[in-house]
């Protein structure tokens, strides 16, 4: 039996996340994301981590300088949801059982007249060396379920 993940070590995972978007870091994004196989966006996983990669290069060109403008608490920290992927709740394709799905939602989505993010974002984390790295991304409107 693997112990289950802290609340905490989400909520610092994703407040990282928060924090590199908030700088305009693709850098700093990229070093979060895993390089396993089957990683790429929700919708698309084993397109790869470039799939995410080039959707965050691509918001980061279109809205230079408004990422770091939001202001207050982008993410609701204590409204983080987490699940093990490998629980009937999660989404197919777990890994070996070491993902855990995070839902995460936004407070602060504008600045001016553009969205920066839809309500939720969305990953599965998997356990790696080093700490967690982001194996599948997307954002939603609506609350996941599960």
């Amino acid at each position: 039996m693997r112990e289950p993940v802290a609340a905490e070590a989400v909520a610092r995972f994703v407040e990282t996340f928060v924090d590199a978007w908030r700088r305009e870091s693709l850098e700093d994004l990229a070093a979060l994301l895993s390089n396993a196989s089957d990683a790429g966006p929700l919708e698309a996983r084993g397109r790869g981590r470039e799939a995410i990669m080039e959707n965050w290069r691509q918001r980061l060109k279109g809205h230079p300088h408004e990422y770091a403008a939001l202001g207050g608490d982008l993410v609701a920290m204590d409204r983080i949801e987490r699940w093990d992927v490998d629980s009937a709740h999660a989404a197919p394709g777990n890994g070996g059982g070491a993902d855990v799905f995070v839902s995460a939602p936004v407070d602060a989505t504008w600045t001016g007249v553009d969205r920066l993010f839809k309500n939720y974002l969305v990953m599965v984390l998997r356990r790696e060396p080093g700490g967690f790295r982001i194996v599948a991304y997307g954002e939603t409107d609506e609350r996941p379920t599960h």
